[in-house]
């Protein structure tokens, strides 16, 4: 979560001032702890084989410049965010942000995510924002350590410059003229790093001024930093307090700005993780319905915005002026398909049976039709058979009878008159007579015919056997 103070934004114009302030602080204790006036009473005398010189006395000066080294100082402060011990804020100045790890301010120290947590869990409460609170006024209030770590480097970097009148004699030749000194306040105090750098304006005839000043380099800053290591340390010690209270003075405005608006924060922002309507107490409806029955909805994240604060045009408080549910599921109710009933049932049974059925009544006629088609054929050879039989045997008596009766040839007369009658009759019936009329007359008619056809066939068989025996 991200809390944007214009107040924390601003605090970096404040801090330049401090800073400022001190620059001049600065320069004016130097100037009244009279850096110039030690430095020109104690005076510094260099014996070395190549010099002999003496250095201060009147026309020493000093200068010191704090502003182009004390500009960084806040720029380089505001870069560099500060958070808490347990990392649950951190502030960025330049912006004026800040951040908040929610996963630590709900797990703690070592929380990474706000995954696995219990149903419904709130996350701005009375005990969190609590710790939120804390952790903003711990974040800031390193603040000051941390200027004042900064603006030490800063004044240990600011640049004084010395300058000394020198007399005296140089590889026995008379000289007089200056030696001047750059070095920053740091190497003044013995705690910056590097060496303070030394030129000089003395004319020497036939003197290399580069050996003169290693020379007298090495004794000339021994002495000057006898005289500056007690002036200017204690002046930047002292300095440094009084920025740090001046931090604090900015720092402490801010946080009691910021203490209402996170302990009101609960009442902008209403935080819930791994959200579950029906396991409030007391259960609440989904906010999702189906078509016949609630729908059931959860949410990995619910956010509200300004909860129970009226919207625009509403006379009366919503549950909140914006809802963002994140990462929701949702199962939804729908119309279930009409499930088949009893007759539906009973219809499907009955075409089944009716199937079924008039397969098996086609499959039996089939059977019948050739039971019938078999039976048919067995009766109908039965049959001729038997007309075989009798017909041979009718034939045997026949021809038995014919060669014990001389009375076989007026048989045969008679037939040959019954087989003219007979050609008589088929000749009368193609020539679309009528034909024999059904009844008892027809009958017997039929039975007479057909008497005349057996004797007439017995007589045949019995002349082609006499033919044959050659009577």
């Amino acid at each position: 979560m991200t809390v944007s103070s214009p107040a924390v934004g601003g605090l970096s114009d404040e801090l330049n001032k401090v800073v400022d302030g001190a620059g001049g602080t600065l320069e004016d204790v130097i100037a009244e702890e009279g850096l110039a006036d030690e430095l020109a009473k104690a005076g510094i005398d260099i014996n070395t084989g190549l010099a002999n010189l003496k250095l201060g006395g009147e026309g020493t000066t000093v200068s010191v410049e704090t502003q182009d080294a004390l500009n960084s100082v806040v720029e380089n402060l505001v870069n560099e965010k500060l958070a808490d011990k347990a990392g649950i804020v951190s502030i960025d100045l330049k912006n004026g942000d800040i951040k908040i790890d929610l996963a630590k301010v709900v797990n703690g120290e070592n929380g990474e995510d706000l995954n696995g947590l219990d149903p419904n869990t709130q996350v701005l409460t009375s005990e969190t924002i609590g710790k939120i609170t804390d952790a903003v006024a711990e974040a800031l209030g390193t603040l000051g350590g941390k200027f004042n770590e900064t603006l030490k480097d800063g004044l240990n970097d600011a640049h004084a410059k010395i300058s000394l009148p020198a007399e005296g004699s140089v590889a026995g030749i008379p000289a007089d003229g200056k030696i001047d000194i750059d070095a920053t306040l740091g190497q003044l105090a013995g705690t910056g790093e590097g060496g303070p750098k030394v030129t000089t304006d003395l004319n020497v005839a036939g003197i290399d001024l580069g050996d003169l000043i290693n020379s007298i380099t090495g004794p000339l800053l021994e002495g000057l930093l006898g005289v500056t290591e007690p002036i200017i340390g204690g002046i930047l010690n002292s300095t440094a307090d009084q920025v740090t209270g001046g931090v604090t003075d900015a720092v402490d405005p801010i946080l009691s700005g910021l203490d209402p608006v996170f302990e009101g924060l609960n009442k902008v922002v209403d935080l819930t993780i791994n959200e579950q309507p029906t396991k409030r107490d007391p259960a609440e409806d989904s906010n999702v319905k189906g078509t016949e029955d609630a729908g059931f909805t959860v949410n990995a994240v619910s956010l509200e915005l300004l909860p129970n604060v009226a919207a625009p045009n509403q006379a009366q408080a919503a549950d909140a002026v914006a809802d963002i549910n994140l990462a929701s599921s949702s199962v939804r109710a729908t119309a279930a398909d009409e499930a088949p009933g009893d007759d539906a049932n009973a219809d499907d049974t009955a075409s089944a049976d009716a199937d079924d059925s008039a397969s098996a009544d086609a499959d039996d006629s089939a059977a019948a039709t050739a039971d019938a088609d078999d039976s048919a054929a067995t009766t109908a050879e039965a049959n001729a058979s038997a007309n075989a039989d009798d017909s041979a045997a009718a034939t045997d008596d026949a021809n038995a009878a014919a060669d014990n009766n001389d009375e076989a040839n007026a048989s045969a007369s008679s037939a040959d008159d019954a087989n003219a009658s007979n050609d008589a009759d088929a000749s009368a019936a193609a020539d679309g007579g009528d034909l024999p009329r059904t009844g008892a007359n027809g009958t017997l008619a039929l039975g007479g015919l057909a008497a005349l056809l057996v004797a007439g066939g017995g007589i045949a068989i019995y002349l082609t056997r006499r033919n044959r025996s050659g009577l």
